[in-house]
């Protein structure tokens, strides 16, 4: 923005007066006080500059007001336009350096037949469509931090298992090794107190004959002495017998080796091993403009082409200026003559084909996939969710049914009591027409960036994969599905897909503009 010392009087500068500048002149590049506005508003060569207020000039950003009138290598006005180059062109540089280049035309010229309202609307929804895709984006990265967390806790509540479970085996481990050791240890300590009996029997007998020994020498005859020592000889040969079996004694020493299990655990590094699977998320980064390639009109020129049974060349329809572009059409009345259309920017039009009058409903949120069912639209309005407006008692009477449960360019489709939906990038989720959740729809492998939904007359639900590039279909209790059109049946990056009941067949097209039919067996 333009400080105060910007603004002052370019032409009173130059003679050393300063006056506060009242207007900007794009063409001269100058500020301009109130009296040097005057001779340039009436003077033959600048009356027609285009001129701004000072205080509107402010509002203008920087860039644009950078944007230079005037050529600054040859000092004349740009009044031509070179899309060769895309640029703006001098008189000289026209004939200097832009001789080979085709088309050139005059800057004013190319101004009248430039619709800059579209310009700006389309240029307007591309940076809409880019800060989407930011959101969308990081809205993707910041669901896979938190999946990260909650990975991380996951293998920590399995470390954590493993861990309990070595802690038990240990323990198990440990239990059966004392007891082990308790049962040697037994066995060792049974025998030795065998042996320590033993001993003591051996003992109170030799004590005996000891004793016996001396009441012989004190009391008895030599004939008794005689006769005596000759039994208790006998009874120490016998003691003496015995304790030969104790001469050599073994001791025993218990040990223990742990060195397999300490070898075990020494090579045993981490509790189990870290690896990483990638999918890929196929992130939809927005193009409003190569989206709306998958509808059947034309972008400059705004023509709606209709084709019935039996005609190869369509009926062109004009569409009205308030329709700029448009995301989804749908018959809006039972013979056909009336259509809603979505447009990505905050309304739902129903447009008459017979004399092109037009209704507009205003929403809240990117208007997306529309269907329609006796005098009721239902829409995917983004983000707000899903809505319903009765076209033909009040439309400004507007009911959310499942706010915020609609993914960017979501699609719907409605038969009997049920909505069918586009609910995220991955998934596919059925309402009934007060909005409870019946049932949802998600495998990655089979189905991938859903679009386009339709419902066959049985209730099968037909879906577009953009990027699994695939036609499945899906039982109406959303259980079973599978593939039944893709790359191979000519499909190649799919968008839309119309049902025609009365035919049993499909409509669908390509994101570049070429549509199949085919027939529902």
């Amino acid at each position: 923005m333009a400080t105060s010392a910007d603004e002052f009087c370019t032409l009173c500068e130059q003679n050393d007066i300063t006056r506060k500048a009242e207007i900007w002149c794009y063409e001269c590049q100058d500020y301009m006080c109130s009296d040097c506005s005057r001779p340039h508003g009436v003077s033959r060569l600048s009356k027609r500059h285009t001129t701004v207020s000072i205080h509107e000039f402010r509002q203008i950003p920087d860039y644009i007001r950078s944007i230079k009138h005037v050529c600054i290598e040859h000092d004349d006005q740009f009044d031509f336009f070179c899309p060769t180059h895309n640029q703006s062109c001098c008189r000289q540089c026209v004939s200097l350096d832009h001789k080979n280049c085709k088309n050139i035309s005059l800057i004013e010229k190319a101004l009248k037949t430039v619709d800059q309202t579209s310009r700006l609307s389309k240029i307007q929804q591309s940076v809409h469509d880019v800060i989407e895709s930011i959101q969308l984006v990081r809205k993707d990265r910041d669901t896979y931090k938190q999946n990260v967390f909650e990975q991380e806790k996951t293998i920590q509540d399995k470390i954590g298992t493993i861990r309990s479970m070595l802690n038990d085996r240990l323990d198990s481990i440990e239990k059966a090794s004392l007891k082990e050791l308790s049962k040697i240890v037994d066995t060792e300590i049974s025998n030795t107190d065998n042996s320590i009996d033993a001993l003591i029997n051996i003992e109170v007998e030799v004590t005996i004959l000891s004793k016996n020994i001396n009441l012989i020498k004190d009391n008895a005859t030599d004939k008794q002495i005689f006769l005596g020592v000759l039994e208790i000889e006998s009874s120490v040969g016998s003691a003496k017998q015995s304790l030969s079996a104790f001469r050599k004694t073994d001791s025993k020493l218990i040990t223990f080796d742990g060195r397999r299990a300490t070898k075990t655990f020494e090579d045993i590094k981490s509790l189990g091993s870290f690896s990483f699977s990638t999918t890929s998320n196929h992130m939809d980064i927005i193009d409003s403009e190569s989206i709306q390639a998958q509808q059947l009109t034309d972008r400059v020129d705004r023509i709606l082409s209709i084709y019935k049974d039996g005609t190869k060349s369509p009926r062109p329809v004009n569409l009205p200026e308030q329709i700029i572009s448009i995301f989804d059409i749908e018959k809006a009345s039972e013979d056909g003559n009336t259509i809603a259309i979505s447009t990505r920017n905050k309304k739902v039009h129903i447009l008459s084909l017979e004399n092109l009058n037009i209704k507009t409903i205003p929403i809240e949120g990117n208007s997306n996939g529309i269907s329609y069912n006796d005098g009721t639209i239902y829409c995917c309005s983004e983000p707000h969710g899903i809505l319903s407006v009765n076209i033909e008692d009040n439309p400004s009477n507007i009911h959310y049914l499942l706010p915020y449960r609609c993914a960017t360019y979501s699609y719907i489709a409605l038969h009997k009591e049920f909505l069918y939906y586009t609910k995220t990038e991955r998934s596919i989720e059925c309402c009934d027409i007060e909005g409870n959740v019946m049932w949802s729809f998600e495998d990655t492998k089979i189905l991938r960036q859903p679009r386009g939904i339709v419902v066959d007359k049985d209730g099968n639900i037909f879906v577009v994969g953009g990027t699994s590039e695939n036609i499945i279909v899906i039982s109406d209790d959303g259980i079973n599905c599978r593939e039944v059109l893709n790359t191979d049946s000519g499909l190649n990056n799919p968008r839309a897909i119309s049902y025609d009941r009365e035919h049993n067949g499909l409509l669908i097209c390509n994101s570049e503009g070429k549509a199949f039919i085919y027939n529902i067996v």
